[in-house]
């Protein structure tokens, strides 16, 4: 559904989050993970086909959790 970019971006953009579980050393917090996402939204023309995991299928009909 090519949200993994815009799901990481918003994630990343949590203080709280990044404060709480990140070191001062790590990538994430060191960098903003602005280079990751460059290179993850690069990806995004690319039509995967990936298997989807069980644990993760009962909420593919829940569009709110997706979206």
């Amino acid at each position: 559904e090519k949200k993994l970019v815009s799901f990481l971006r918003t994630i990343l953009k949590t203080v709280p989050l990044v404060e709480n579980y990140y070191q001062s050393w790590s990538y994430t917090k060191a960098t903003g993970f602005h280079d990751a996402l460059h290179s993850l939204d690069r990806l995004t023309s690319i039509d995967f086909h990936l298997p989807i995991n069980v644990s993760v299928r009962r909420f593919m009909n829940n569009r709110d959790l997706i979206e």
